[in-house]
């Protein structure tokens, strides 16, 4: 019998890498991008999250690490930034806690897109970065968020089901422990306090100094725990007897962080503006600008100093 002698070839490591790693992707492309365009295949051998002015728009969360489905959060694209939302059953508009200015704010975005790239020609280290477009403009800029100094390529950016961002890298230089969250967007060592995120402590909490604090109630601050909640409330139809109020004082809202609120107006037209609203579940009242923030959702309270800044809380007779 004679056997005649082929060559066989072999695809690069990068790509074999890729199969391997490939479900896994899917998996959290899947649970995580509701729109599969978000996710594509860039060169290189990287995942790219692109949002586009006419095309996909947001990343969406997922419900928990075991459920899959849409949650509440989400990063959306918007004329000229990124953009943090919270989805409220109270509100019919999502609640605005984190945005990011991209741009000079004369023309719209065209697009940005999650990128890893070598800082040098020795790829010592990696940018993990938005890179992004104006409409009307070939130039591209960068917002670099994080600076791993190993191969970042394969990288991932997701909103998480709290509500925060993370940047996840994968190492293939290592046997276990391969993935690494490389940038945490509200971190304790960062520029945005845990504090800052809405459901940090839950749906009721005081936080300072990224740690839940103290858990308000009619009473009076107490220890916080778990199962610290605003109190419960009767249907919007039968809450014509909801007229009362607890106070805390030195606090604000996680929307303060980009909004006072409206008026200026007296504490009372504030208080009658919450009752009149259903979806208000308390009010925040700055006293030296009289300045009334409604609060569909209450969840983490940050400590302040000021205390002149003071949240009231609906409570049922």
């Amino acid at each position: 019998m004679l056997c005649s002698s082929a060559s066989v070839s072999v695809p690069p490591l990068s790509i074999l890498f890729l199969f391997l790693i490939f479900p896994f992707f899917l998996l959290q492309v899947q649970a995580t991008v509701p729109p599969s365009k978000t996710f594509k295949y860039v060169n290189q051998g990287e995942f790219g999250q692109e949002l586009r002015l006419g095309g996909p728009t947001k990343v969406v969360s997922r419900v928990s690490s075991v459920d899959g489905s849409q949650g509440p959060y989400s990063l959306v694209l918007e004329q000229n930034r990124v953009a943090l939302y919270l989805k409220s059953n109270n509100s019919p508009k999502p609640l605005l806690y984190y945005y990011d200015e991209l741009g000079s704010g004369q023309d719209p975005l065209a697009y940005v897109k999650f990128n890893s790239e070598p800082e040098t020609e020795e790829a010592y280290a990696f940018d993990l970065e938005f890179d992004y477009a104006m409409i009307n403009s070939s130039s591209v800029s960068r917002r670099i968020w994080a600076r791993p100094k190993y191969n970042a390529t394969y990288s991932m950016l997701r909103v998480e089901s709290d509500g925060n961002l993370k940047i996840y890298t994968y190492s293939d230089k290592v046997d276990w422990g391969a993935w690494e969250v490389t940038f945490t967007l509200f971190d304790r060592d960062g520029s945005m306090s845990e504090c800052k995120l809405p459901t940090r402590c839950g749906s009721l909490g005081v936080c300072e100094d990224d740690q839940c604090v103290a858990c308000p109630t009619p009473l009076g601050l107490t220890w916080w725990s778990k199962n610290c909640a605003p109190p419960a409330l009767p249907p919007c139809k039968s809450r014509a007897n909801v007229t009362n109020y607890y106070k805390i004082v030195g606090v604000e809202h996680f929307l303060n962080e980009y909004t006072e609120g409206d008026g200026p107006m007296k504490l009372a037209e504030c208080r009658d503006k919450c009752n009149k609203d259903c979806g208000c579940l308390g009010f925040f009242y700055r006293e030296e600008s009289s300045k009334c923030l409604m609060a569909p959702e209450l969840g983490t309270l940050t400590k302040v100093s000021n205390t002149s800044h003071i949240a009231f809380i609906k409570l049922s007779k």
